[in-house]
């Protein structure tokens, strides 16, 4: 099984992803979280929360590879594995990557050998990628069984806010992302 946490920047997919990976947490405790940050979902996500186990220690999760730079907080090899564009594109043209895509001037992808690896122990792989990897990877027609989550922001006015308060250069930044708003949110319904 395959599940895609995805949505757009700053909508709380990184929260939602690291409650699963802490195996100590029950669905329930995320339900409760997700409800706390004001994050919506609806009622198909809903449905699949609650299908999940509430012990997830066959879960394993898929580190991106990307090319922007760490934040202060990030660990290079357990939050993503930080490359140069040089290497990322090297990596595109081996046809390397399960997915991949450009966001706001980034590369951003999910090596395929690390993910089939990971499908063929019997574990759960556990993405936070964005709305053109997921769309990506539905399209593969893997063997696998994929849930998806698409988040979206309680308001675009709390999406700034959220970009505008994250390490971010300046909230030039934030109005760029903000640009892109009706495009991503047109995908959570597919």
């Amino acid at each position: 099984m395959n599940i895609l946490i995805l949505g757009m920047p700053n909508v709380g997919k990184t929260s939602l992803y690291n409650l699963i990976t802490n195996k100590k947490q029950i669905v329930n405790q995320i339900k409760s979280c997700l409800k706390a940050n004001n994050i919506n979902l609806f009622s198909k996500e809903i449905y699949y929360l609650s299908s999940l186990p509430s012990k997830l220690d066959n879960f394993e999760v898929s580190i991106s590879h990307t090319t922007r730079e760490p934040r202060p907080s990030e660990i290079p090899d357990k939050d993503y594995f930080f490359v140069s564009e040089e290497k990322f594109k090297r990596l595109i043209k081996n046809e390397e990557f399960l997915e991949y895509a450009k966001v706001f001037n980034n590369y951003y992808g999910s090596l395929k050998d690390n993910v089939i690896n990971k499908l063929n122990r019997g574990k759960n792989v556990l993405f936070d990628i964005d709305w053109q990897g997921a769309d990506q990877i539905k399209n593969k027609n893997l063997d696998y069984k994929l849930i998806s989550f698409f988040i979206l922001p309680p308001s675009k006015e709390i999406l700034f806010e959220r970009l505008s308060n994250r390490d971010m250069r300046d909230k030039l930044i934030a109005e760029e992302r903000m640009k892109q708003f009706g495009r991503d949110v047109l995908h959570w319904i597919n």
